[in-house]
């Protein structure tokens, strides 16, 4: 089994901040009963107060793949999780959800900086993914 956190991004219209997205994410392992972790990046601009809130397709459950899953649940159980670090301070780890979700925020003249987000998803024992399903979550970042 295989999963991909596919990420989107969107910046308020002002011209000091902008949101930049790394490539998507792969979590491992991904079997019943583990937790499956990965990590990615935002490139960040912001010369002022800002706030990232992230949402997720799938109400923030990943979903299978159209083909390959024949046997497999369709939607994992447990919505994926997520916090970002931000100039070594970890935000308290966050459901992802259909809507906009606080992530971390900050204020002050920071210009360009890098936040690691760090992904968990928690796989039930009874989940049914048979070999070569793929899941999949597009993750989208708003900063404001």
């Amino acid at each position: 089994m295989l999963a991909v956190v596919a990420l989107a991004a969107s910046a308020a219209p002002a011209s000091a901040l902008s949101l930049g997205i790394g490539s998507g994410t792969t979590l491992a392992p991904m079997q019943p009963g583990q937790t499956a972790t990965g990590n990615g990046s935002l490139s960040i601009t912001s010369l002022a107060s800002w706030s990232l809130s992230v949402s997720g397709s799938g109400a923030g459950r990943m979903v299978a793949a159209a083909t390959g899953c024949t046997g497999s649940d369709a939607q994992l159980t447990n919505a994926l999780t997520v916090s970002a670090t931000v100039g070594g301070v970890t935000s308290a780890r966050k459901t992802i959800s259909a809507t906009d979700t606080l992530l971390t925020s900050g204020s002050g003249l920071l210009s360009a900086f890098t936040a690691t987000t760090n992904y968990s998803q928690t796989i039930p024992s009874t989940q049914v993914m048979r070999t070569g399903c793929v899941y999949t979550l597009t993750a989208t970042y708003t900063l404001q």
